[in-house]
C-alpha cells in the first residue's frame, strides 16, 4: 500500500466540517485523480498527506515521503531554483570542499550526492529551464515556477508524487512533457486537476463530494460514462417517486371524497331511523376520527415522498450541466471585426515584443484560439486589442462593437460588491424578481446573495459573470476568453463549454485546455513567436 487514509476527519477553526470519516487507499504505482467542486477539500486533503496540515482525527500510512508539485507559488516565490528544489545546503558543502574545507558536517551534508549540482542543472534542462541554480523563482513566470517543481521529478525520481493543479500556468509543449512522465514513471501518483486532457493518463478517479468520496476506475473518459449512467439513475428514480406521490394524492383525495359520502348518507339514514342527535353526533365524530387519522398517515407518506423528491432534484442539478443562453450576436458574418498590419509592442524601439510585426484580421464568426509560448505576448496582444496599450509601431484597427473579456479570475466582477448588488449593477430593465429568477438558475441560491464577491470561488464567479451578462441582455459581438477554465472545477468548465460552444458570434480564445479548445468549436489561430 503507497498511501491509506482511514476516518480522516477535517474542520475549519470556525467549527465548520470539511470532511468526516473519509477513507480510501491508492496502491502501488497506480496513478488517481482526486477531483470535486472547489471548497470540497482537495487541497486539504493533498497538504494533510503531505504532512504540511496537521491531522486532527484519523490516520494516514505512506510507504515514503511523498514529492509534493504544488499549486499556489506564492510562499515560494522568496526562495532560489537551488532552494525550491532542496538541493542548496549540499551544493554549498560541494564547494566548501572543493575549496578545500575539510569540516566533517560538509561531508554528512553531501553524503553521497556528490553529482547533486550536474543532477540538478540536467533535470532543469530536461524541463527546458534556461536558468542557473541560484536564479530566484521570482523572476520566473508561473508556469517555469511549476517547471522548477516539476524538475525535481527527473532530479529525485521519487515513489510517491502528489501534484497539485499542476497545467495551470504550463503550455502546450510543458503539458505534453508532463504527460510523457505520466505515461513512463512508475511512481504513486496523486494529483488534483480539473485538466481532462490530463485525467485521461490516469488509471482511477476520486471524487470528493458533501456526502464523502466516491471510486470511478478508468481515466476521466470513463468517469464521464459512469457519472452519466448515474445520472439516468437519479433521473430515473424521480420519476419513479413523483409518479408515486401522484398516486399517494389521488388517493387521498378519492378517500376524502367518500368518507364524505359515507358520513352524509349515514346522517341521512341516522335521520330516518330516528337516532336522536346526540347519536348522530356520536357517530360523526367517531368517524371524522377515523378519517383524520388515515388522513395523517397518508399525508406523511406524501410530506416524506416530497421530501424525497426535493433530494432527488438537488442531486439531478448538481450532476446536470447548467445550461446558461448567451445571446447572439447580430452582426453578418465576415464583416471586419480586428485588422493588425505589422503591429508590434515594446518599451522602446529596439525592444519589441514580435520579431516580426503581426499581420492578421479577425472578421464576424471566426472561432480564433491565440497561442504562443509563456512570455510569447498573448496578454499584451489583448491589452491592444481592448485598447489599454497602444502600438509602438504598426497599427491596429478595432471596429465598434460590444466586446465581453473574461480573464481566468473573472475581473468584470467588482470583489467589494456582494452578489446580488453586482447582478443588479447589469440590471437595466429586468423586473427585481426576474434577476432572483436569474441567479437561482444559475445555481447561486439566495442563502449566498449578502457574500462579497471576493468570497467566490472561480466557478461560483463564472456563474455569477454569465449570469450578470444574461441580466444585462447585451449581446456581446466579439467574445475574449483568456485562460477561462484555469482556476474552475469540472463541473464548472462543463457548464462554460455548453455556454461557448452555443454562442453565436465571435471567439477569441487563449486557452491550453485542449479539450475546451476542441469543444467550443475553433477554426483557425493566431500564433505569437517572440
Amino acid at each position: 500500500m503507497s498511501i491509506l487514509l482511514q476516518n480522516i476527519n477535517y474542520q475549519f477553526p470556525n467549527g465548520e466540517t470539511l470532511f468526516s470519516n473519509l477513507s480510501f487507499s491508492l496502491q502501488p504505482g497506480e496513478k488517481i485523480a482526486l477531483i470535486g467542486n472547489n471548497g470540497t477539500g482537495k487541497s486539504t486533503l493533498l497538504h494533510l498527506i503531505a504532512g504540511k496540515l496537521s491531522l486532527q482525527e484519523g490516520t494516514i500510512t505512506k510507504n515514503s515521503q511523498p514529492y509534493v508539485v504544488p499549486q499556489e507559488m506564492k510562499p515560494y516565490l522568496s526562495l532560489t531554483i537551488a532552494q525550491a528544489l532542496g538541493v542548496d545546503k549540499k551544493i554549498e558543502a560541494l564547494h566548501k570542499i572543493l575549496e578545500g574545507s575539510v569540516k566533517p558536517e560538509h561531508f554528512e551534508t553531501i553524503g553521497e550526492d556528490w553529482e547533486i549540482e550536474t543532477k540538478a542543472v540536467e533535470a532543469l534542462k530536461r524541463w527546458e529551464l534556461p536558468y542557473r541554480l541560484e536564479h530566484p523563482l521570482s523572476e520566473l513566470s508561473g508556469g517555469e515556477c511549476v517547471k522548477v517543481f516539476l524538475s525535481g521529478l527527473t532530479l529525485y525520481n521519487p515513489q510517491l508524487v502528489l501534484l497539485d493543479e499542476p497545467t495551470n500556468h504550463l503550455d502546450s509543449p510543458s503539458k505534453a512533457m508532463l504527460y510523457d512522465w505520466l505515461e513512463t514513471t512508475k511512481a504513486t501518483v496523486l494529483l488534483t486537476s480539473h485538466d481532462r486532457s490530463l485525467l485521461d493518463y490516469l488509471s482511477g478517479i476520486y471524487e470528493l463530494s458533501s456526502l464523502g468520496i466516491s471510486y470511478y476506475p478508468g481515466n476521466y473518459a470513463s468517469y464521464k460514462e459512469q457519472k452519466e449512467v448515474e445520472l439516468r439513475s437519479i433521473e430515473a428514480a424521480l420519476k419513479e417517486k413523483e409518479k408515486e406521490r401522484k398516486i399517494a394524492i389521488k388517493k387521498d383525495q378519492k378517500v376524502a371524497e367518500r368518507r364524505q359520502k359515507l358520513d352524509s348518507r349515514g346522517r341521512d339514514l341516522g335521520i330516518k331511523k330516528g337516532i336522536g342527535k346526540m347519536g348522530l353526533d356520536t357517530r360523526q365524530d367517531r368517524a371524522e376520527k377515523t378519517t383524520a387519522r388515515y388522513r395523517s398517515t397518508h399525508g406523511e407518506k406524501i410530506t416524506s415522498l416530497s421530501k424525497e423528491i426535493q433530494g432527488i432534484k438537488e442531486q439531478v442539478a448538481k450532476e446536470s450541466v447548467l445550461k446558461l443562453h448567451l445571446e447572439s450576436s447580430q452582426l453578418h458574418e465576415n464583416k471586419i471585426l480586428i485588422q493588425a498590419v505589422a503591429l508590434n509592442q515594446g518599451y522602446q524601439e529596439k525592444q519589441l515584443l514580435w520579431k516580426e510585426g503581426l499581420n492578421f484580421t479577425l472578421r464576424s464568426g471566426d472561432r480564433v484560439l491565440l497561442t504562443g509560448l509563456n512570455g510569447s505576448g498573448k496578454t499584451t496582444l489583448l491589452e491592444l486589442i481592448l485598447g489599454s496599450l497602444k502600438p509602438t509601431r504598426g497599427s491596429l484597427t478595432v471596429a465598434a462593437m460590444n466586446i465581453l473579456y473574461l480573464d481566468q479570475n473573472y475581473s468584470l466582477l467588482n470583489p467589494q460588491k456582494t452578489i446580488y448588488q453586482q447582478a443588479q449593477e447589469f440590471n437595466t430593465k429586468m423586473p427585481e424578481h426576474e434577476v432572483k429568477c436569474m441567479l437561482h438558475r444559475s445555481q447561486l441560491p439566495e442563502e449566498f446573495w449578502d457574500n462579497p464577491c471576493s468570497l467566490l470561488s472561480g466557478g461560483e464567479k463564472m456563474k455569477l459573470s454569465l449570469c450578470s451578462l444574461l441580466i444585462s441582455s447585451v449581446a456581446p459581438d466579439l467574445l475574449i476568453l483568456d485562460e477561462p477554465t484555469n482556476n474552475i472545477d469540472l463541473h464548472s468548465i462543463n457548464i462554460l463549454t455548453e455556454t461557448v460552444a452555443n454562442y453565436r458570434g465571435t471567439l477569441l480564445l487563449v486557452s491550453h485546455d485542449e479539450t475546451f479548445i476542441k469543444e467550443v468549436g475553433v477554426n483557425s489561430e493566431i500564433k505569437l513567436q517572440r
